[in-house]
């Protein structure tokens, strides 16, 4: 006669406390992350640029660099927030964190303009935001949450 053998282990009372206190250590995590991304894209678009100059206004970016700064507009409406996902019926969930901006000549900054919308022609793309994408590094976020994790 087949015997089946179920193995089991109590889990400690506080184990679903350090979860929550463990996925609150991942979102502040990415969250300093995320906005040191942001910052980061922000400072970019702050440093001197080699593009023309129209009189005393700022002088403007070449194609290739991030924008410059001319009224902050821009750089003002960045973002960066946590996306949350959930994966099942469960708690589990991922997250994510999203870095942007809601105007849309953000966008068009970023990769191009291909038509004109003034006398001056197709616009070439000033990237902001894929720059800093290929700079991520996953070995400082996870620096970050390890920090946080030891002071569970």
């Amino acid at each position: 006669m087949p015997t089946d053998v179920v193995g089991y282990f109590k889990l400690d009372p506080s184990f679903p406390r350090y979860l929550d206190k463990l996925s609150d250590a991942a979102e502040n995590a990415l969250q300093e992350y995320g906005e040191e991304i942001k910052e980061d894209i922000i400072a970019d678009m702050a440093e001197p640029k080699t593009g023309i100059n129209f009189g005393k206004r700022t002088r403007r970016s070449a194609p290739g660099e991030s924008p410059a700064i001319q009224e902050g507009a821009l750089s003002k409406s960045l973002f960066s927030k946590i996306l949350k996902r959930t994966l099942s019926k469960s708690t589990a969930s991922s997250l994510r964190v999203a870095i942007g901006t809601d105007l849309d000549y953000g966008y068009e900054l970023e990769v191009g303009r291909p038509r004109a919308k003034d006398d001056f022609g197709p616009m070439l793309p000033r990237p902001w935001l894929s720059p800093q994408l290929v700079r991520l590094n996953v070995k400082v976020l996870a620096g970050k949450l390890r920090k946080r994790v030891e002071r569970l």
